[in-house]
């Protein structure tokens, strides 16, 4: 995946959206009761403006693609893995992959590479607004940037929604032919499916939005998807790794990366599920307030 495929998806609608938006606002500056009685409709045009720019191939299709490919490829190397540990065994996720939860095991292994993935298209998002000059035309034509913030946030969040949704479905159904080849028993993964399934995916959307609104903080501080990108795969794959490694694992327990892959694991041994939750509740709601501020004080010519 590269940058500058990303950067492209707004261009082809600025001059409709842009027109969209300021003729809205012109009619609520002239007729003030009906502008009124038009906000709930006005906050939910900011969304399908963005909603319309972020379905394109170079996005919408980019991100589908990559979220698909790897919840097949981790869900292939948690049971390849599995079969080299022995029948029953677990690997990554910690799973044992001969229980009911041995189903969802490769998205609980793949859900930090989810985070990534999200990351890297919420920055992208992001920071082609700036890189493309877009964002100076959505200003002028709705100066109330934090329904422009709002809307954003609620699109992004829709996509990643989906994207995790088919993610799911793939991992899910490849689960028992992977399991099957690898030696591995799923007699016990018909109890409770439908629980199982939906609440692992729930709690991996989670960790995947808290990594998104990550993405788009960085993103919205640099103007630049390549700095959020490879700000975030460092961070996850060298910070947290090394200190991992150097200190004791405890160390990185209350860090981004270990307890947004709780919150996907529904808890570990070193942090319940709980905590997990808040941790990652309160790092996604920091983000939140931190770009919010900057985007809603910025100057968008500068």
């Amino acid at each position: 995946m590269t940058t500058a495929s990303l950067d492209k998806y707004g261009s082809e609608t600025q001059q409709n959206e842009a027109g969209r938006h300021e003729m809205a606002s012109q009619e609520a500056h002239r007729n003030p009761a009906r502008g009124r009685s038009k906000k709930p409709r006005l906050r939910l045009r900011a969304t399908r403006s963005e909603a319309r720019r972020l379905n394109r191939r170079s996005f919408a299709g980019v991100g589908l693609g990559l979220l698909v490919f790897f919840a097949l490829m981790t869900a292939a190397i948690t049971f390849i893995a599995g079969d080299q540990m022995g029948p029953g065994g677990s690997f990554g996720s910690g799973v044992d992959l001969a229980s009911p939860e041995g189903l969802v095991a490769g998205l609980i292994t793949g859900a930090n590479m989810f985070g990534i993935i999200t990351l890297s298209l919420w920055a992208a998002a992001t920071a082609s607004d700036y890189s493309t000059g877009w964002m100076r035309v959505l200003v002028q034509a709705e100066p109330r940037r934090w329904r422009l913030y709002g809307g954003k946030l609620a699109a992004l969040a829709a996509y990643t929604l989906v994207g995790m949704a088919a993610a799911a479905v793939v991992s899910v159904a490849a689960a028992p032919a992977l399991a099957g080849a690898a030696g591995i028993s799923t007699t016990a993964w018909s109890s409770g499916v439908v629980d199982t399934v939906l609440s692992t995916w729930a709690n991996v959307v989670l960790s995947v939005l808290a990594w998104g609104v990550i993405g788009l903080a960085v993103a919205t501080l640099t103007r630049s998807a390549t700095a959020a990108i490879a700000g975030g795969i460092g961070y996850l794959m060298v910070v947290e790794g090394l200190l991992g490694m150097v200190f004791d694992s405890g160390v990185t327990t209350y860090l981004p990366g270990s307890s947004l892959g709780a919150v996907a694991a529904g808890g570990t041994a070193s942090l319940a599920y709980g905590n997990a939750l808040l941790l990652g509740l309160a790092y996604a709601v920091v983000a939140i307030l931190i770009a919010g501020l900057v985007f809603a004080r910025r100057d968008i010519t500068s």
